[in-house]
């Protein structure tokens, strides 16, 4: 959160405003914390709760896992290599079993990209995928850029 509130300061902040800012976030009402001490807000949580709904499929219950052969073939076929990293990515979201899996990186390190062979393995195995972005300008990147149907958070 820190780095997001960093990043955003178009000229640069000093550090008692960036924690300043984060502290006043996570005070919000609408923000709530994870079992494992991480943050989300109530909308990307009812969000994930209409993906799954849609579907009929609870979370964490195998919802979403493709065949390892699928995965490793759209690895392979991508247009240029994914970074370990990347890979990692794709072979964890395709195999946990949680109907929405939410990928956070820094600007810059192929999320996007990622998006788009994840797409493709899923789409493989027969799955319709759906793209959910906190930005307007996030989900016409997803759209244009990865071939992901995408919409912001509100759109849910």
């Amino acid at each position: 959160m820190l780095q997001e509130f960093a990043a955003a300061a178009r000229q640069g902040a000093l550090v008692g405003e960036v924690r300043g800012q984060a502290e006043r976030f996570a005070e919000r009402e609408d923000v709530l914390t994870t079992t494992h001490g991480e943050m989300t807000t109530a909308e990307l949580v009812d969000c994930e709760r209409t993906a799954d709904n849609g579907r009929g499929r609870p979370r964490g219950r195998g919802t979403g896992v493709v065949d390892a052969s699928l995965t490793e073939r759209a690895i392979a076929a991508a247009e240029r290599p994914l970074t370990e990293e990347q890979a990692m990515t794709v072979r964890a979201t395709v195999s946990n079993g949680h109907g929405v899996t939410v990928i956070e990186a820094l600007a810059g390190t192929g999320k996007t990209y990622t998006a788009g062979v994840l797409r493709q393995v899923y789409e493989s195995a027969g799955y319709e995928v759906l793209g959910v972005a906190p930005t307007g300008r996030a989900s016409r990147e997803l759209a244009e850029q990865a071939g992901v149907p995408a919409r912001t958070m509100t759109g849910c």
